[in-house]
């Protein structure tokens, strides 16, 4: 053991430490305890200039982030990856091997690999020889009933934050519910940016939940609880309020990376920094009040958000089958155009994202030779409309 892999004794000191809550107060108990250091890191990681963890610098050896929290957030992601008791055979045989001995972040590997037939090449390459931090998006793309059970069709995408590096052998945790909040484990697996997967349920599922005790460390943040009677809670810039006699589930994931499949809408431009998928199980009639907090921080929407011609608004689609959309909402804007919030009524599961539409594109002053009729046909439309009149306009004309 080098000083630069000090992660090997103090981030497995810290995870084991938290490993042990299993043992005496349960299962729940030890989620609670790593989840906010799996959080905390997933920030770090993706925002401060953490180098590889097996190759930290002499002066970093101690740092309670860059290499004790962060290694035991990496075992933390290991033990899920490989299943716990693969995670522990491999341990085990880890420690009988360099026993009274010294061993690297390599050697580790290697006997985990030996050990168990898992293959941990991919694994270390994305957590331990890298700087920054994974991030992993799995959406689902159709559900179709087949038989007497339902096929969901899914994709995976990898990015690698604070790095241009591509994970392979990835292994990432998602949990599907049925209508009664039955839970269904599994994982998908694939190599490189994108994959796509069929799994085979004997369920319909009415949502799904990635990482669902948020035990993996990567980059988005994760927040779930069950709220019982009128109540709220509040995470990555969403607060949700909660009016039930009963209970209601709630998980909010912050990702942070631009929306996937951009609509491209002329004049909208959605974040490239942000999105939430928001998971809402009523286990009664509840009425659950969703607020949204944008400004143009740095740290926020500063992307999209910069000058008083950048309208911002709130778009939503209930899962990645269907294409962004703006939503009705309430805004209560700021005495600053530059921050507000919106409220959803009767807020939905789906995914969220902040956007802007440019006024520059669709000015709000009276324009000169705009013609005094104009003919809208056919009107009910579906998805065209044709527009006609005499005379000319000198609005501008999109390109394309």
């Amino acid at each position: 053991l080098t000083a630069q892999d000090m992660w090997l004794n103090e981030g497995f000191a810290q995870f084991l430490g938290n490993f042990y809550i299993a043992g005496v107060y349960g299962e729940e108990a030890y989620h609670a305890a790593m989840s906010p250091i799996v959080n905390n890191m997933s920030t770090k990681c993706r925002t401060q200039d953490y180098p590889p963890i097996n190759a930290m610098p002499l002066d970093m050896t101690y740092d309670g982030d860059a290499v004790y929290d962060r290694g035991a957030a990496v075992v933390s992601t290991m033990m899920k990856y490989m299943g716990r008791d693969k995670f522990l055979q491999g341990l085990r045989y880890y420690q009988e091997k360099y026993a009274y001995g010294a061993a690297s972040s390599e050697d580790l590997m290697n006997a985990l690999t030996e050990a168990t037939g898992i293959d941990m090449t991919g694994f270390f390459d994305s957590y331990v020889s890298v700087a920054g931090v994974p991030y992993y998006y799995v959406s689902i793309q159709e559900i179709k009933p087949v038989g007497s059970q339902y096929e969901v069709k899914l994709q995976m995408h990898y990015q690698h934050l604070s790095g241009e590096h591509v994970g392979m052998h990835n292994v990432y945790p998602v949990t599907f519910y049925d209508a009664d909040f039955n839970l269904h484990n599994d994982t998908v697996c694939w190599d490189g940016a994108t994959g796509f997967t069929t799994k085979m349920l004997d369920f319909e599922p009415v949502g799904m939940v990635a990482d669902f005790d948020n035990d993996y460390l990567e980059g988005a943040t994760s927040k779930k609880e069950m709220l019982v009677g009128d109540n709220t809670a509040s995470a990555s810039n969403i607060q949700i309020q909660v009016e039930t006699a009963d209970s209601v589930f709630y998980c909010i994931e912050n990702h942070p990376v631009a929306p996937y499949d951009d609509p491209l809408i002329w004049g909208l431009k959605l974040s490239t920094s942000h999105f939430w998928t928001v998971n809402i199980h009523d286990f009664g009639q509840a009425n659950v009040t969703g607020t949204f907090i944008y400004r143009n921080s740095s740290s926020m929407d500063g992307d999209i958000i910069q000058t008083e011609n950048d309208s911002a608004t709130l778009v939503y689609r209930a899962n990645a089958s269907e294409p962004w959309r703006e939503l009705a909402h309430t805004c209560n804007p700021s005495n600053k155009w530059s921050m507000g919030q919106f409220i959803v009524n009767d807020m939905k599961s789906g995914e969220y994202a902040i956007a802007v539409w440019d006024k520059a594109h669709f000015g709000t002053e009276e324009q000169g030779s705009i013609p005094s009729k104009m003919q809208v046909f056919p009107n009910p439309a579906d998805s065209q409309v044709n527009l006609s009149w005499n005379g000319f306009c000198n609005a501008p004309r999109p390109e394309g």
